[in-house]
């Protein structure tokens, strides 16, 4: 199974997401990391399991940390549409945000691949900032957790030597 193909029915919930945001004449923007970016890139060879949203665009265009919770609209949303799609309750999520307490990169949003799912914007982080947030996961795991998973992304990256 191809890497979009076998991550299809997180691509449908975020249309369906934006779909049903866009008919209650509601929007929101986000940045997403892991392994829906890897999967939007066309790099990853497994299946993702979330969302992992880790920051948000205000009107001004300014990229922040996601808040630890979704405004109540966009938790809504996403809990009928995960019902809709049978996906987990945490389909679509902030976790990862705590991690970035020292904030965005420089550059970072010049790095961001906007696309737009009805009244979502989704921004899809960039191959260089992937490349270090999977290296700092993999260096972050405890032993036997998912620094296979890390490694293997970057691999899939195709990151070279200089790139780490």
């Amino acid at each position: 199974m191809a890497a979009a193909d076998s991550n299809e029915p997180l691509f449908r919930g975020l249309e369906a997401l934006g779909g049903l945001l866009a008919a209650r004449d509601e929007t929101y923007s986000c940045v997403v990391a892991g392994g829906a970016s890897l999967a939007a890139l066309g790099v990853l060879v497994r299946v993702t399991g979330d969302v992992d949203v880790m920051a948000v665009r205000d009107e001004r265009g300014e990229i922040t940390r996601a808040p630890e919770a979704f405004p109540s609209f966009v938790t809504e949303a996403i809990r009928e549409v995960g019902r809709e799609f049978n996906l987990p309750a945490d389909w679509m999520n902030t976790q990862m945000a705590s991690g970035l307490a020292a904030g965005m990169p420089p550059g970072f949003a010049e790095r961001v691949t906007w696309r737009q799912y009805g009244g979502l914007h989704v921004g899809f982080v960039g191959r260089r900032d992937l490349i270090a947030l999977k290296l700092e996961a993999a260096s972050d795991d405890p032993p036997h957790g998912r620094t296979d998973v890390h490694l293997g992304d970057l691999v899939s990256l195709g990151t070279a030597p200089e790139e780490l």
